[in-house]
């Protein structure tokens, strides 16, 4: 979203004026945007205007990521607390049959679960953008669960130095495994599911291939699952690429630079 605020420009060419009317990028990140804009413009070499690309590309992530967090606050302390009130206005009520009375248990434990979603999705927003342990073992221990199912045989391997890899790659490509996994057991119906992370030059690739029944690229429309993954990659200045058709399985290629190396 930021992106967009970025690099599109207001009808008269003010540029300004769609960062400055955006209330979540604080005044101290629109100056520093304006000041990179400024300078790549009037850069006069190839190397000055990658570095300051880069540095501007870092700010519009640190702003997305107030922007996630400030999302996630006011669902958890707002939003949550206005189905609190609705639920405790709710049991107050006294049925007067035992069809209300149903009733009104089912709508108590439809906002319970609308809580409980909210307060999942709030923490995620918020959370601090690290992972617990090594990516390979987070990784691992998504593959174990899968596993204990018995219904597939997965494989993991990989091959990179994780110390090359940011940590904003890090939980990304892991955000992005737990979703095209998710899809897979939804949906794939597959029976083998193999997972490759490799270091090759100054590129990662990470690999999710499936044998499941696939999908037709040509109609498919892309649901909220695939449109996050592709901003995950984009803010990793990354590619992604499915490879699929129908009953031949899937497979997902995310190509990602290792820019610390």
């Amino acid at each position: 979203m930021f992106m967009a605020y970025i690099n599109e420009m207001s009808p008269n060419g003010n540029e300004c004026s769609l960062i400055d009317g955006h209330p979540h990028i604080s005044s101290e990140n629109k100056a520093r945007i304006f000041t990179i804009k400024k300078r790549k413009r009037s850069a006069g070499s190839t190397f000055e205007s990658k570095v300051m690309e880069l540095e501007l590309h870092h700010h519009i992530l640190e702003a997305r990521r107030k922007e996630r967090e400030l999302i996630g606050y006011e669902l958890h302390d707002n939003v949550n607390q206005i189905l609190a009130s609705a639920r405790l206005f709710l049991e107050i009520i006294v049925p007067s049959s035992q069809q209300d009375k149903d009733i009104q248990e089912k709508i108590s434990e439809l906002i319970r679960k609308a809580y409980e979603e909210i307060r999942m999705i709030s923490r995620k927003l918020t959370s601090n953008h690290c992972l617990k342990d090594s990516l390979s073992n987070e990784l691992q221990c998504l593959v174990d669960e899968i596993k204990l199912s018995r219904k597939y045989i997965v494989q993991f391997e990989h091959d990179f130095n994780e110390e090359f890899v940011s940590s904003l790659a890090r939980i990304n490509l892991y955000r992005i495994a737990q979703e095209q996994l998710k899809n897979i057991l939804e949906y794939s119906k597959a029976k083998n599911i193999i997972i490759s992370l490799n270091e090759v030059k100054d590129q990662l690739f990470f690999c999710i291939t499936d044998d499941g029944v696939g999908f037709d690229q040509q109609t498919y429309i892309k649901g909220l699952g695939h449109t996050n993954i592709f901003q995950r990659v984009e803010e990793l200045k990354g590619k992604v690429e499915f490879k699929t058709d129908k009953g031949r399985g899937c497979s997902l290629l995310v190509t990602i630079p290792i820019a610390n190396k």
